[in-house]
């Protein structure tokens, strides 16, 4: 028989939607030919099982959780603690399971019977790792490879001793490229100018671009690289080369000195944090076979505006992928 173990670290306020998931996970897989047990791993120190929470959700076994890094930046804190506790647990505990779940509180998976299908699926096509992506709103997480949100590890082919989940997060600190403001100072005094040097330009995304000098200032990239394109081309054609000023030679000299730029800030940005999980994705995503579940965009809760309009998306997709803000890949669907 099939055995899965399932892991949860709950945080600080975590009680509510563990017990909602416990329950959830319970009520879907009744008929279930998997076996499978439920370890809590209590982060947030605020479970007392004196209150009935193993009567509601008897599958659950509660642990103790990892002390919290109260030394650490705020900004890296949880990930440091969460990834310490799941370091933890498993070179503390023996697991004879076949499958390894990792869960978080809030992720909910609501297909009916699924603990059958990702085991039987992921058996069925030797999966080593199988999960969720990072939503594309965090483009600066890695890619391509299950998430600890969602994380199954099949532990007949992967030792599971050897995982390290801890992040490097003090080391990056999560920051924003300096030469960002660079950018954004280049990018402010010539807005203007863009605006005639290409007609068709939207209008309303120059009021939002302008509205938010850091937002457009990151957003700034995908536009500088269409100026470069557009000012090698009149840099060639005699008949727009009479007709660009020498403001506008300097303009699209520094037009192609902020391409340059910007091609190495998409490489620093994209696919940079180091954190939790980011170190299997190094060490796994080569060497063993891996599927993500299919992750869902909607584009108008993208935080960078430019990504609203078709044209810039379309720009997206004829990039690199570590090049790109968007992962236009099969593993991503598009809602409008």
């Amino acid at each position: 028989m099939t055995s899965l173990k399932i892991i949860i670290v709950a945080g600080p306020d975590d009680e509510s939607c563990i017990r909602k998931n416990i329950q959830l996970i319970k009520s879907l897989n009744q008929n279930a030919d998997t076996a499978y047990s439920i370890d809590i791993i209590d982060n947030g120190f605020m479970i007392d099982p004196s209150l009935g929470f193993h009567n509601d959700l008897d599958a659950a076994r509660i642990l103790l959780g990892y002390p919290p890094f109260n030394s650490y930046p705020d900004n890296c804190r949880a990930s440091y603690q969460h990834a310490s506790a799941l370091n933890q647990y498993i070179h503390s505990h023996s697991i004879k399971e076949e499958f390894l779940l990792v869960l978080d509180p809030d992720f909910f998976i609501t297909r009916k019977n699924w603990i059958d299908d990702i085991t039987s699926y992921a058996y069925s096509r030797n999966l080593a790792f199988f999960g969720s992506l990072w939503s594309p709103l965090w483009f600066n997480k890695y890619r391509d490879f299950p998430t600890v949100h969602c994380m199954l590890i099949n532990t007949k082919l992967i030792d599971i001793k050897n995982l390290d989940f801890l992040p490097e997060l003090e080391i990056s600190k999560e920051a924003i490229a300096p030469s960002y403001r660079y950018l954004d100072f280049i990018f402010s005094d010539y807005i203007s100018f863009i605006i005639d040097f290409i007609p068709s330009f939207n209008k309303n995304l120059v009021r939002e671009l302008k509205a938010n000098k850091i937002q457009a200032s990151r957003n700034a990239i995908l536009l500088i690289t269409i100026l470069n394109k557009a000012s090698s081309f009149a840099s060639r054609t005699r008949r727009l080369s009479r007709t660009v000023s020498r403001k506008g030679s300097q303009f699209v000299e520094n037009i192609k000195k902020l391409a340059r730029i910007a091609t190495v800030n998409r490489k620093i940005v994209i696919n940079s944090s180091k954190d939790t999980g980011f170190k299997l994705q190094i060490c796994f995503s080569e060497s063993t076979k891996h599927e993500e579940l299919v992750s869902y965009i909607n584009y108008n809760h993208l935080t960078l505006p430019h990504l609203k309009f078709k044209i810039f998306r379309w720009i997206e997709m004829l990039l690199p992928n570590k090049l790109s803000y968007l992962p236009f890949k099969k593993t991503y669907k598009s809602g409008n």
